[in-house]
Formats: structure tokens, sequence, C-alpha cells
């Protein structure tokens, strides 16, 4: 019989570290591909109710279900955005407006003698994508008001 007072080094296999575990607590750690992963709890539907396309009107019925589909479509269509501005009356956010995150331009702030200036890649290209929602008080459902689905940069799709 195993005494649980015993530790034995084990070495984390995706991280690599090392760590001293009783056999009553061991567990086994593996290496997760992202892609793997199967979501098997049945907390709500597999599917988006909405199609990661965007078009004037789309509505969802809360803030967190707009957040995963921007999240989604953010990753098909293969660029990142940022909340420009938003409203938040009493609590609540009423409005947003979502940019991509390379709107706008770089601001140089490079010193006179160029010999202390860095070799650097800014990723400001001014595109042009933006996207309005808004939760109104009189309703109670989140809505794409307008947008601007054009970038003047390469997209490459994450899923």
């Amino acid at each position: 019989m195993m005494d649980n007072t015993e530790q034995e080094n084990v070495r984390c296999e995706s991280c690599d570290e090392q760590y001293d575990a009783s056999p009553s607590t061991r567990t086994n750690i593996y290496k997760t591909n992202p892609q793997s992963i199967i979501d098997d709890e049945s907390d709500g539907p597999d599917e988006l109710s909405n199609p990661l396309e965007l078009t004037s009107g789309l509505t969802f019925s809360n803030w967190e279900d707009f957040r995963n589909w921007i999240r989604m479509f953010g990753l098909k269509e293969g660029f990142n955005y940022k909340i420009k501005t938003s409203e938040t009356i009493q609590g609540v956010m009423r409005s947003a407006t979502y940019e991509c995150t390379k709107s706008g331009s770089h601001i140089s702030q490079a010193m006179s003698d160029p010999t202390k200036q860095c070799n650097t890649h800014f990723q400001r290209t001014l595109c042009h994508w933006k996207l309005n929602v808004a939760y109104p008080k009189t309703s109670s459902i989140v809505k794409i008001n307008s947008f601007n689905n054009v970038h003047n940069h390469p997209l490459i799709s994450m899923i």
C-alpha cells in the first residue's frame, strides 16, 4: 500500500515546470490544441442564433450575446476590434461604437536625433471599419444600428 505522504517530482507537459505532488493529488496534464476543444455542456444552443454576417438591424437579447457574436465575427473575418466610445446610463451600457484596432494614424513622438530612434512598424492604417450598437431604454434588445464594413488592410480568418 502506498503512503499518501510520499512526494514525487512531477513535470507539467504544457509549461515544463516541476512541482511536488503526492500520489493522491496527482493529476494528468496534457497539452491541448485549442481547435480540438469540444464544448459538451448543455447550457445552451451549440450554434449562435445569429449568423456571423454583419447586417444592419441585427439584434441580440443582451450585451453578452452581442459580445460573443462580435468576438466570433472578428475571428471569422480576421481582424481585431476595440470599443472607441460607449455610453452608460445608471450602470447600464446603452450604446457603443466599435472600430478596427488599425483605425486612426500613428502620431510620431520621434526625437530630433535620428540616431536615437528605433526602427519600428506601426499597426495603424487609417482603417474605416466601424460598428454602432445600441440598447435603447424603450426596448429589451441590443441592436446594430449602422456599420462601415470596409477594411484597408489584409484580413486573415482565425476560424
